[in-house]
């Protein structure tokens, strides 16, 4: 079998030819960064999403404090909405969550490559219902004026942030296969910046919930849009070995150069 070859910068991503009459269906999947306020549309990045691109429908799963190891509701929710495209934005409380509030919390025995191993499975869930699948590195975690003040949760704060900081250095040495993009959110920010565009360290504010959306929205091809995927210049060589103490996951070393499948189904009249 052919290895993948080494390429000395990240791929670009274009879009794939679409009619402009289309609709991508798109769920947003993730924990309280995600769903934000579920009362106001423009207080969550699914929300500002939705506003800004008339050509998606989009569905806001997000659920205060969930964990990756809740495989289950993520699979109802497939079920439910059969989404096109699938946004996966979790792992921040992984290795912090209470087992009262969330059934599968697991913290005591959490690592961030367990955690990146739950996240390709439900992607890999996704794909067996023909969904592509757009993981996002965790948001950095960083702790306020107030926070400062609590050791307590300033300590889990840190854990938070170091834990978080593993899964986006896990996925972003990750090979996904076909269907399945891994974006660098966390790397948009510097622990500074979050500071600026976050509300307590931790979740987003009016203007972090915008660059979400907006990175969001530019992996999403737009109806009409130009197809091709362009790769830098290949280095010659071996696939690079993994990083000493990287759980061995399947599918590592440079991303594959396949056509996105975005699919996209009429409006409905």
């Amino acid at each position: 079998m052919r290895k993948p070859l080494q390429v000395s910068a990240a791929l670009v991503f274009l879009a794939l030819a679409v009619p402009a009459w289309a609709t991508l269906h798109v769920m947003c999947y993730g924990d309280s960064i995600t769903a934000g306020d579920l009362h106001d549309p423009d207080g969550s990045y699914p929300g500002v999403l939705q506003s800004r691109r008339a050509d998606l429908d989009v569905v806001n799963e997000g659920l205060p404090g969930d964990v990756t190891e809740n495989v289950e509701r993520f699979r109802a929710a497939l079920a439910q909405w059969s989404p096109q495209l699938v946004i996966l934005l979790m792992g921040v409380n992984d290795p912090v969550c209470d087992p009262a509030a969330t059934p599968t919390c697991a913290a005591a025995s959490a690592t961030p490559e367990r955690t990146v191993e739950n996240l390709l499975r439900m992607a890999g869930e996704a794909r067996r219902h023909g969904t592509t699948v757009v993981i996002l590195t965790p948001t950095p975690v960083v702790c306020d004026a107030a926070c400062a003040e609590r050791p307590e949760r300033a300590f889990q704060m840190a854990v938070r942030q170091a834990f978080t900081g593993r899964v986006a250095e896990e996925l972003r040495h990750t090979r996904p296969p076909p269907g399945i993009r891994i974006v660098d959110l966390r790397g948009k920010f510097t622990e500074a910046s979050w500071s600026d565009a976050s509300r307590d360290g931790l979740h987003p504010s009016d203007t972090g919930v915008g660059r979400v959306a907006d990175l969001v929205a530019a992996q999403i091809p737009r109806p009409g849009a130009a197809a091709t995927r362009v790769a830098a210049t290949p280095k010659p060589g071996a696939e690079p070995a993994p990083r000493p103490g990287m759980a061995q996951l399947p599918g590592r070393g440079a991303h594959p150069t396949e056509p996105d499948p975005f699919v996209r189904r009429p409006a409905h009249p």
